[in-house]
């Protein structure tokens, strides 16, 4: 059954970045409204183009989540109380060097006041046998606060079927744990003229576009610098498009250290959702290396497969069993970036499996992981997810 006009009351920590949590925010409170309910997403320091928001109602809470932040949301929801306080959980998000305890003994402690839905995109930092000790004294805070907000969620959502092997100790065994896999959120816009045109440009002498895209954070700087140039090495009639925040700083970094490949490396940089979508259409295939192996909380694979592109990436410890049952993407062990690249290039020549890869793809995303499941997820009253 279906629930209508819901009171929605969504709190994120990431909202003012242009990350993966921030993007699924907008795009999960804009179809919420537009199925009619009542949405406002509570933020701390939202951007002012996200408080001019039409769609929905965006309120920016006090100082990171501490506690002028507990005040003004208690004096909100005293007046009118939200049929539902849906979490996107990351631990870092929310301030406090990723161990803002505080926040999560406020939900604790009200959890019996309204229902508490908690989207786990992240649980918490693993623990490490090796130094430094801050590290681990981070792990267990954020395990402390995975405690307490899955003892405090009327309702647990995870973005990765592998957060269910940290949570499920935590909490009674007869309280299920839904995977809602993260959807694209960059809408496939047709315009195959203006895709053919950026095609041209950023190809060049070369045959094959491959593309990639993400936020290049540091944690993924080992994985492409070991990749990509093996790839540009290999084939010589490729030409690389670097796509998403940060991809300027990384091309330039990557070219100071293989200037040989300046002619053939391009970078576009954050790009708003319709010419992201132009510039994917432009790419033969995707290069989409992971340290820790492609994941349904992928939002940069999930982009790839919504427009029909096929994929090389690397299982990992994280990786779900649906992505060898599907055939979707083709995956090379974890950690053999070398392989990686060779195995990008060796299917450029294999136009017959790239195409079975991209339809695969293609219908792997809207069977299991487009918006709609999402939405359907959130608003129904017995959602048809899968529980683990």
């Amino acid at each position: 059954m279906t629930c209508t006009n819901v009171n929605w009351a969504i709190l994120t920590g990431q909202y003012g970045r242009n990350g993966g949590v921030a993007n699924y925010t907008t795009l999960v409170a804009s179809q919420l409204a537009a199925a009619g309910d009542n949405v406002t997403v509570y933020a701390s320091e939202p951007s002012l183009a996200q408080l001019a928001e039409r769609r929905f109602k965006v309120v920016e809470v006090p100082r990171s989540f501490g506690p002028a932040a507990y005040r003004e949301l208690d004096s909100i929801f005293k007046e009118r109380v939200p049929d539902r306080v849906l979490v996107q959980y990351v631990p870092h998000s929310f301030g406090w060097h990723a161990m803002n305890v505080p926040l999560c003994l406020w939900l604790h402690a009200r959890r019996k006041r309204y229902p508490i839905w908690i989207m786990y995109h992240e649980v918490a930092v693993a623990f490490r046998r090796t130094p430094p000790l801050r590290h681990n004294v981070i792990a267990l805070m954020t395990h402390a606060m995975a405690w307490l907000t899955a003892r405090a969620a009327s309702r647990i959502f995870i973005a990765a079927l592998a957060w269910e092997r940290t949570l499920r100790p935590m909490i009674p065994h007869s309280k299920p744990i839904l995977w809602i896999p993260i959807p694209s959120n960059v809408p496939v816009v047709d315009d195959s003229g203006e895709a053919a045109k950026l095609r041209r440009r950023y190809l060049g002498e070369c045959k094959y576009l491959v593309g990639h895209f993400g936020t290049y954070g540091w944690w993924m700087k080992e994985p492409l610098v070991a990749s990509l140039p093996v790839l540009l090495e290999q084939r010589p009639d490729v030409s690389l498009l670097l796509m998403g925040v940060n991809s300027l700083e990384f091309r330039e970094n990557l070219i100071a250290r293989y200037p040989d490949f300046a002619d053939r490396v391009t970078a576009c940089g954050a790009l708003p959702a319709p010419d992201l979508s132009r510039h994917l259409q432009a790419c033969d295939l995707m290069i989409q290396p992971y340290p820790d192996g492609i994941t349904t909380r992928r939002g940069s694979a999930m982009a790839a497969l919504a427009h029909g592109l096929p994929i090389v990436t690397n299982s990992g410890p994280l990786t779900e069993s649906i992505w060898r049952q599907y055939r979707a993407v083709h995956m090379t062990p974890a950690g053999n970036h070398g392989q990686l690249a060779r195995h990008a290039g060796r299917l450029l020549s294999e136009p017959e499996e790239m195409k079975r890869l991209a339809q695969a793809g293609k219908d792997l995303y809207h069977e299991r992981f487009a918006l709609e499941h999402t939405i359907t997820a959130l608003r129904e009253e017995s959602p048809d997810l899968v529980q683990v």
